[in-house]
């Protein structure tokens, strides 16, 4: 993840670059890369684009939207393409404790619901443990 500017950044992401198989099965294991893009339009908003390709598969176009409503709880909404997948969702923060759910549809084979929880750990400064 690269920071270009205060409102911009980029990533690249490449998955089994050297096609190595799974061990257990003659099928091997598929190459693929993912670029990123990330723009933050204002204080409370931030707009994603991506594109992934799998070597065995046709290119797919990402987007979302994320809307911050206050400081504690965030909306999201994405779509993805072939094959298309709709996605949306909720994130909630309060102090160090992170909560994200959200469901992502499939035409296919429907929804598939999400759930994270995290804890950040407070680190203390170095100025504090002296």
């Amino acid at each position: 993840m690269m920071k270009i500017n205060e409102k911009i950044s980029a990533g690249v992401h490449v998955f089994n670059p050297v096609r190595i198989n799974a061990g257990f099965a003659e099928e091997k294991i598929p190459t693929s890369i993912s670029l990123g893009l990330s723009y933050i339009p204002s204080d409370k908003v931030l707009l994603a684009a991506e594109t992934k390709k799998n070597i065995d598969d046709p290119t797919q176009v990402c987007l979302g939207v994320e809307y911050q409503i206050i400081d504690a709880l965030h909306l999201r909404v994405g779509i993805e393409t072939n094959p298309s997948v709709y996605s949306f969702g909720i994130g909630i923060n309060i102090k160090q404790l992170k909560i994200d759910a959200g469901t992502s549809y499939h035409l296919v084979f429907g929804a598939s619901p999400h759930l994270s929880v995290s804890y950040l750990f407070a680190r203390k400064k170095m100025s504090e443990m002296k």
